[in-house]
């Protein structure tokens, strides 16, 4: 149960990112998916931080209509 609960917080922080933060009054320039590969990659090693930050980067490139891969590149790296 615990890993689903993992996932299902790191494939939330999409949205989190782009609806929840763009009501704040302030404007925050904060990558969430970013912080959470680093986060994955720093404290459990390379290899998790690399898939996390390939599945929320795929993630990310679908819903955002932007060119396929070019978060998932990013934030592969950043896992890493």
């Amino acid at each position: 149960m615990k890993p689903v609960l993992k996932g299902l917080f790191l494939v939330s922080l999409v949205p989190l990112q782009t609806h929840v933060l763009s009501l704040l009054p302030v404007r925050v320039p904060l990558d969430m998916v970013l912080v959470a590969a680093y986060y994955q990659g720093y404290f459990h090693g390379k290899v998790r931080g690399m898939a996390v930050g390939a599945g929320l980067g795929l993630l990310t490139d679908i819903l955002s209509g932007e060119l396929l891969r070019s978060q998932m590149f990013l934030t592969t790296l950043t896992g890493y």
